[in-house]
């Protein structure tokens, strides 16, 4: 199977668990593309001063590679600064939020895996 750009939803977020601004996810593939655990397979635009808000992830995990731009990433209460080819995973129960506090956009490639942890 090949999806072509164009043909990815694309869907603009405001205030993503409480964060701030608007965060635009493309999503490369939905669910009933693959037959896999994933939640969520996405490219994610954080302009400049968005972010999106501290929050948990229970009976999942989450990998994200910054693909362009710096982000500031809080996981379980300690902050990191994430450059370009930085990858960050987060293990169930684990909480994290991110940021962009820069003043070019940040893109962000996002997988959220489901069904590992019942």
């Amino acid at each position: 199977m090949i999806k072509q750009e164009r043909e990815m939803r694309i869907e603009v977020k405001k205030q993503v668990r409480e964060g701030k601004g608007e965060v635009t996810f493309t999503y490369l593939l939905e669910q009933q593309d693959y037959e896999g655990y994933a939640r969520m397979i996405a490219k994610i635009l954080l302009k400049p001063n968005c972010s999106i808000g501290y929050h948990q992830h229970c009976g999942e995990e989450e990998v994200i590679t910054v693909l362009q731009g710096q982000a500031t990433y809080v996981e379980n209460g300690k902050t990191y600064i994430l450059n370009e080819g930085d990858t960050c995973v987060l293990h169930n129960g684990e909480s994290h939020g991110i940021a962009n506090e820069t003043n070019e956009n940040l893109w962000l490639y996002a997988i959220i895996l489901t069904g590992l942890h019942k």
